[in-house]
């Protein structure tokens, strides 16, 4: 389709001047064909179909200038486009009308989020749950510091701690040692905490004195805490490797190679506590008792 020299419009193959600014076309066409039945009227255009006033040539539409002679086309006044009606008293336009109906799902939606929040907040009907067990070494963690002995035990495990003696810290710890041994089935959280200060007590006799003695009931109180397994073994270690047939070390370790499964190596030491314990020493007494709830070797 050619172009306008002038504007660059599209101009239909028979127009002599162009239909937007009037400049004549190079050559001159044969009369156009009679355009399509239905066209659409142009705001400010003269209507579809329209005749030239001077040659009787029907136009395309929008054309200003005839396409047969170039002739001035008449323009009619552009159709008023209708103004939408007035909403009338309790109706709103329809922009409103959709910012109604926004503002009806948002405050939908928060409706359903609040009674959502007040469903995890109010009290349920469920059963309540069972009290937390609490089990050494796997609850939480065990409060430091040891609570007061019961009855007038404070006050005596106290006058010797104020010694500040070897002895003194000994003794102090044997009382923790003992509360320790009376609670571990009852509360064994103060069992912990009783057997930590027991251990403390022995640790401070032995920074002023070593005695195996101390040393054992340090082991004995360390298998209390399940902070460190491996401290009784060590203590026990140090005292046999000074003195391989110390009586009370012997015992507790072949106590604790029972408790891990150790029956063959344990049964080894029970009797050789049995062989150079004096008769009715505490320790040889223990040992048969131990001896004779295993039952015979190889049972």
């Amino acid at each position: 389709m050619p172009a306008c020299d002038s504007c660059g419009a599209s101009l239909d193959p028979e127009a002599t001047v162009c239909d937007l600014c009037g400049t004549p076309v190079a050559a001159t066409p044969s009369v156009s064909a009679d355009p399509p039945a239905e066209s659409v009227e142009a705001e400010g255009q003269p209507r579809a179909g329209a005749a030239c006033p001077a040659c009787g040539h029907v136009n395309p539409p929008g054309s200003r200038f005839c396409n047969a002679c170039g002739a001035d086309l008449p323009v009619e006044a552009p159709t008023a486009t209708p103004a939408p009606a007035a909403p009338t008293a309790g109706e709103r336009p329809s922009s409103a009308a959709g910012k109604r109906g926004l503002m009806v799902v948002g405050l939908g939606v928060l409706a359903v989020v609040a009674l959502y929040g007040l469903t995890l907040l109010s009290p349920r009907d469920a059963p309540e749950p069972a009290p937390a067990t609490e089990e050494v070494g796997e609850a939480a963690p065990i409060p430091e510091g040891a609570p007061p002995l019961p009855d007038s035990l404070q006050a005596a495990a106290d006058r010797f701690a104020d010694l500040g003696t070897a002895e003194g810290w000994y003794e102090s710890g044997r009382y923790y040692l003992t509360a320790a041994f009376n609670t571990v089935q009852t509360d064994p959280t103060s069992s912990v905490r009783w057997a930590r200060r027991a251990i403390e007590d022995f640790e401070r006799s032995l920074a002023l004195e070593e005695d195996p003695q101390v040393r054992v009931a340090l082991a004995e109180a360390a298998t209390f805490d399940p902070a460190d397994p491996m401290r009784p073994i060590q203590e026990l270690r140090t005292v046999l490797d000074a003195d391989p047939d110390n009586l009370d070390a012997t015992f507790l370790l072949a106590e604790r190679r029972l408790m891990i499964g150790r029956v063959d190596s344990a049964r080894v030491a029970f009797e050789r506590i049995v062989e150079i314990a004096p008769p009715g020493a505490p320790v040889r007494q223990r040992a048969e008792a131990a001896l004779a709830s295993m039952g015979p070797a190889g049972g």
